[in-house]
């Protein structure tokens, strides 16, 4: 398992625990970040991205991530 990176202060809590949430199914599944790309429509700098607090995913993103991991669809999206 990858050691993340700590994110920014200024993120806002919601984003916060979105993020947090996210890393927590990537761990959870095993993905790597290229395997996780290469199952979803969206990069590994993309996933990086928002792992990292660094942007908001769109929530086609953390539907695909969580159709992969089999988590439930109306729990993350109200993240």
């Amino acid at each position: 398992m990858r050691e993340w990176v700590e994110l920014p202060d200024a993120l806002r809590p919601d984003a916060r625990r979105l993020a947090t949430e996210l890393r927590r199914l990537k761990d959870h599944s095993g993905l790597s970040l290229t395997a996780l790309a290469g199952q979803t429509s969206y990069s590994k700098s993309s996933w990086e991205r928002y792992f990292n607090g660094k942007a908001l995913p769109p929530r086609q993103a953390v539907l695909a991530l969580g159709e992969l991991v089999g988590a439930e669809p109306a729990r993350l999206t109200a993240l």
